[in-house]
């Protein structure tokens, strides 16, 4: 049963969305920022209730394009949408923002991991349509993952998110899952 998503969240969900699809990013997103609020709760009560509640919204967010950016509309969205997807992979200044609001500043880790994230995201946009794509998509974030525990970091739950934030970028955003480019050029 396909879902017709409101305009305003197609940014986010794509056009078009299944039930389980849907249920599915809620259910990561909600679970995920849970047991990182819960593993890591004295970060967010040593911040101010502003800033817990953006880093909580962060979390939230990058959950959520952790599963949205595998599910088919998204995927078929943003294929259609050449220009989007470079905005998308622009815009995505979470980590930065993360670690500023729980440390104080944007430190080296989170930069080496969002440097690293947006070169692989870029570089994975400009394979769109080769059938190699996936698989240097899957190199591309294991490489980010053990550059990841190769980091010395001030925070683990910054650390952590960063973890998903790669799986957000690299691997679920700029890896053509689904879309059948030779039908569409």
């Amino acid at each position: 049963m396909n879902i017709k998503i409101p305009q305003f969240l197609n940014e986010v969900l794509g056009e078009n969305q299944t039930l389980v699809e849907l249920f599915s990013v809620l259910f990561f997103s909600l679970f995920a920022t849970i047991v990182l609020y819960y593993k890591f709760w004295e970060d967010f009560f040593q911040l101010n209730l502003l800033n817990a509640l953006l880093v909580i919204l962060l979390i939230f967010d990058i959950c959520a394009g952790c599963i949205a950016n595998f599910t088919h509309g998204t995927n078929v969205y943003y294929a259609k949408r050449r220009k989007h997807r470079i905005v998308f992979i622009v815009i995505h200044v979470h980590i930065l923002i993360l670690s500023w609001l729980i440390e104080g500043s944007v430190n080296k880790p989170a930069i080496v991991i969002w440097i690293y994230s947006i070169a692989c995201s870029t570089l994975l946009n400009f394979l769109i349509s080769k059938e190699f794509q996936k698989t240097i998509g899957a190199c591309l974030f294991g490489a980010g993952l053990l550059l990841a525990f190769f980091i010395t970091w001030n925070s683990d739950l910054v650390r952590a998110v960063s973890l998903l934030f790669m799986l957000k970028v690299i691997y679920a955003f700029s890896v053509d899952h689904y879309f059948d480019y030779e039908s569409v050029l």
